[in-house]
């Protein structure tokens, strides 16, 4: 019983390292998204902006 509880100590730390690489690159890629939609965002902001500003300026 001895060996079965020292192989899974032998097991627990690299099941951490890898629970915590993969919240790393989680998180990693969150940003990354987040990152990604604001700039849609901004980028929409301004092609609705430059397309009403012309049709505000049709109607004028």
């Amino acid at each position: 019983m001895t060996s079965n509880q020292d192989q899974g100590a032998g097991q627990s730390p690299t099941s951490d390292d890898e629970h915590s690489a993969d919240s790393l690159r989680l998180e990693t890629a969150r940003k990354i998204a987040l990152e990604s939609l604001e700039e849609d965002h901004r980028a929409l902001e301004l092609d609705a902006k430059l397309a009403f500003g012309a049709a505000v300026s049709l109607v004028r």
